[in-house]
């Protein structure tokens, strides 16, 4: 991805990036110092680690959360009346998103692990924030509206991009639900970034992710060839490495091959709500971690991107300034090809004259007329 070569010019100074996952361990040594805290709170007692502690305390600020200093648990708050809060009575507000599983703090290092702190990994965007939205526990399913009020959390209080490392286990061509929490934080100027997924399947059958104003990343193996589990399809925007690979003759083994943080909670069994996710070997040391999927891929597309006025216009830098893979041009197996951080960073603003939304899975598709153009360098 040439992230040396983009660090000359930008290092993700200035941008949230909001992790929606399995929470981040936010006193891990390589992502501490980069962990969003929440401007509207005051100094609080440091929290024994993972410790997710039942608040009672009437701390509210104006974003109607208690204690949220780094983020929020949604997966293990309650929100007993429905209302959209949890500062009700019969509510449980659990304000500690603590990662007890590990697979939020791999994807929080790939995005912004501390550089040149002679500890464990770096980032592609090492300066930028985290913030911690927890929509998965280590086991049991996860409703969709959690995930969706997880995103509009993200989206309402400062993120300017969301990471969505996740997706449904089976086939699911609508959600509406995830659909319009994606509308809403696009409506907000926020970036949507979300791994293909891991079914070697196309992409249009997972919703939300195929939805046209998301930034739709794939997985390559170490030949920027694509990964043998990744999904494909028109509507993936670019690649990004995801996966090794092993050869024997007539055998081929992908290889948790993308070295990254690992939290002090991770060691859950993976169950129904993290199908798309795979449990990980420990490598080279406690705090780090090996993993493999289209997970590793998508915090990599977006991060070292520094301001741009609208979601549309990253995604067409993103997609403008890829390396082209495989077959010349816009394939279904890799899209627009490599995602390359350091001509992202250097590319001019571009000019987006015109939109085309991809037709929604079994819509019937009109063809339209027309001249568009970019900036952005081929």
């Amino acid at each position: 991805m040439r992230a040396p070569e983009a660090w000359d010019l930008s290092q993700g100074e200035g941008i949230t990036v909001a992790v929606v996952d399995t929470g981040i361990d936010a006193e891990h040594p390589d992502l501490a110092a980069n962990v969003w805290v929440n401007s509207g709170r005051g100094p609080e007692p440091r929290r024994r680690r993972g410790s997710r502690p039942i608040s009672t305390a009437s701390t509210t600020i104006s974003n109607g959360f208690i204690d949220d200093l780094h983020g929020f648990d949604f997966a293990n708050s309650v929100d007993a009346d429905g209302d959209g809060d949890y500062d009700d009575p019969g509510d449980v507000s659990d304000p500690d998103p603590f990662d007890d599983f590990g697979h939020g703090t791999h994807v929080a290092g790939t995005i912004a692990a501390i550089a040149n702190n002679g500890i464990g990994v770096a980032g592609v965007a090492p300066r930028a924030r985290l913030m911690a939205v927890k929509g998965f526990k280590a086991s049991g399913s996860t409703p969709d509206s959690i995930l969706a009020r997880a995103m509009v959390y993200a989206a309402d209080n400062g993120a300017r991009v969301i990471n969505n490392s996740w997706s449904c286990s089976t086939r699911c061509p609508r959600n509406l639900v995830l659909e319009l929490a994606q509308a809403y934080a696009a409506s907000l100027g926020v970036v949507v970034v979300t791994s293909a997924g891991n079914r070697n399947d196309d992409v249009m059958f997972y919703s939300p992710k195929w939805r046209y104003d998301n930034v739709v990343v794939g997985a390559t193996d170490d030949r920027d060839r694509p990964a043998i589990f990744t999904n494909y399809g028109l509507l993936v925007s670019v690649v990004a490495p995801g996966s090794g690979d092993f050869f024997q003759p007539g055998i081929l083994f992908p290889q948790r091959a993308i070295l990254s943080t690992r939290s002090s909670g991770a060691g859950s069994t993976p169950t129904a709500e993290a199908r798309s996710r795979s449990a990980a070997n420990t490598c080279a040391g406690s705090a780090r971690r090996c993993r493999r999927r289209t997970s590793r891929g998508s915090p990599r597309s977006c991060s070292p991107c520094t301001p741009i006025a609208s979601p549309a216009e990253v995604r067409a830098v993103i997609r403008g300034t890829a390396r082209d893979l495989g077959e010349p041009g816009f394939d279904i197996a890799t899209g627009a090809g490599l995602a390359d951080a350091a001509r992202a960073v250097q590319s001019p603003r571009p000019t987006v004259r015109a939109q085309f939304t991809a037709p929604m899975p079994g819509a019937a598709v009109v063809s339209r007329r027309g001249i568009a153009s970019r900036s952005a360098p081929p």
